[in-house]
């Protein structure tokens, strides 16, 4: 196996951005997101390269919290019965309550 990589600490992170080295952080974030697409089956590269896609429209846009959370955010549940049915577990339907004195919102 390769040798793990550790992360780079915020606080240096955070330096370099006050330190002007924005080209610098966006490369190495470009440059490791690639390479996690060369580590990432079909469906994993293909969530990584819509995130990629998304963080570099939100950071052309001057809106970087977005293009972070694009780049930090989860994969989407797939879209199967094996959801469906987690996800009515999670919500079961219950029926309305019975309001006394009728609807208010409909007198």
């Amino acid at each position: 196996g390769g040798k793990k990589q550790h992360p780079i600490p915020i606080e240096q992170l955070c330096q370099d951005w006050l330190d002007g080295k924005e080209a610098l952080l966006w490369s190495s974030t470009i440059s490791k997101g690639k390479a996690a697409l060369g580590h990432a089956d079909s469906d994993g590269a293909a969530n990584m390269h819509n995130r990629l896609k998304s963080a570099i429209y939100c950071a052309q846009q001057g809106q970087f919290s977005k293009a972070c959370s694009a780049l930090m955010s989860k994969e989407v549940a797939p879209n199967c019965s094996e959801t469906f049915e987690l996800l009515k577990s999670k919500h079961p339907f219950s029926v309305p309550p019975i309001i006394p004195g009728g609807d208010p919102s409909v007198q």
